[in-house]
């Protein structure tokens, strides 16, 4: 392990009560984390991804998403906290979905286990949004037509998963056929059912960087994460990034938004 990815595998120091009120805006009803990949280490047991140990894409950074996530159960304990990611590793081999994984490192660094849901269901961003859509229609339909629900991933993957969401609210009919990931011919009207409460309310789908959330309190994580800024990984996987994202507003036929 190298000097500066050590730091971010310190011990973080939890935010206090207000200093995360202001970065979310008020007080979290839910918390979403977004899925990702995990990595063998050297004697072969799987592991999330750190900053240098990067994918495919040229980036990992999966375990900062983790960490920030019980960042804000140590100040919320009592905050649902969804896991979400079907990822069994890039070999397929994981004994344990990517989501029970996160579950279990949250569980480990005190997070309590009623607090964690787990989403194992689901493989790709696109997914990932038609569930955070449904959870808050869900919860409009209940009355919480207020809620507040915080989405946990990394800064340099939010504009392209906050223009998937918007993408699929605005125009699902045009979105969802077009991904050929997935057949999203089965969500129809029980999507539509969850999609027009959530289009009525007040609920807020917050995008959150997990890397402002570790460095609350704590300059050594920002400085680390600026030094991650000039890697080679982080350049790659920020090109891979904008391209997915014209890509993504072409392919919704949003191209006002690029």
């Amino acid at each position: 392990m190298t000097n500066i990815e050590a730091v971010s595998r310190e011990a973080q120091p939890q935010g206090t009560t207000g200093e995360y009120l202001r970065l979310f805006g008020g007080k979290p009803d839910m918390v979403y984390l977004l899925g990702g990949g995990l990595i063998k280490d050297p004697d072969g047991n799987y592991q999330l991804s750190g900053y240098l140990s990067p994918n495919a894409h040229g980036l990992g950074g999966g375990i900062h998403r983790m960490e920030a996530a019980a960042n804000i159960a140590a100040v919320f304990p009592t905050l649902p906290i969804v896991s979400c990611g079907g990822n069994r590793g890039a070999d397929g081999a994981s004994p344990i979905t990517y989501a029970a994984f996160v579950a279990n490192e949250l569980q480990k660094r005190g997070v309590a286990e009623t607090s964690i849901f787990e989403k194992g269901d689901v493989y790709t961003t696109s997914m990932e949004m038609v569930h955070i859509i449904q959870t808050a229609g869900k919860l409009a339909t209940l009355g919480y037509d207020e809620a507040r629900i915080v989405v946990v991933t990394n800064e340099i993957y939010i504009p392209r998963v906050e223009t998937s969401l918007w993408a699929l609210a605005r125009n699902y009919t045009k979105f969802l056929p077009k991904n050929k990931y997935e057949d999203f011919s089965k969500f129809g009207e029980s999507f539509l059912a969850d999609l027009t409460p959530y289009a009525h309310s007040n609920t807020q789908i917050l995008f959150s960087a997990c890397e402002a959330i570790l460095s609350v309190d704590n300059p050594a994580f920002a400085e680390y994460y600026e030094g991650i800024k000039t890697t080679d990984a982080f350049k790659t996987r920020q090109g891979h990034e904008l391209q997915g994202l014209k890509d993504l507003m072409v392919w919704a036929n949003y191209n006002s938004r690029i």
